[in-house]
């Protein structure tokens, strides 16, 4: 919704205006937008490698009981 883009074009108006404390807080919230994007792609990766780990294991499981 508009509600989350309104803090960020807050910002972007303020930031002219304001001091270095406003812009300490754009930064981190920049850095932490960033550090987001990064947990939710190892996230991801982990699960892929846990399918494919599982899968491996299910498939070796059903060669060993047809030999």
């Amino acid at each position: 919704g508009s509600e989350v883009y309104l803090p960020a074009y807050w910002f972007e108006l303020s930031f002219e205006t304001e001091d270095d404390s406003l812009r300490n807080i754009k930064s981190i919230h920049n850095t932490f937008q960033l550090l987001n994007n990064i947990c939710l792609c190892v996230g991801l990766l982990l699960c892929l490698m846990l399918a494919v780990l599982i899968s491996c294991l299910i498939y070796q499981h059903i060669i060993k009981r047809m030999w």
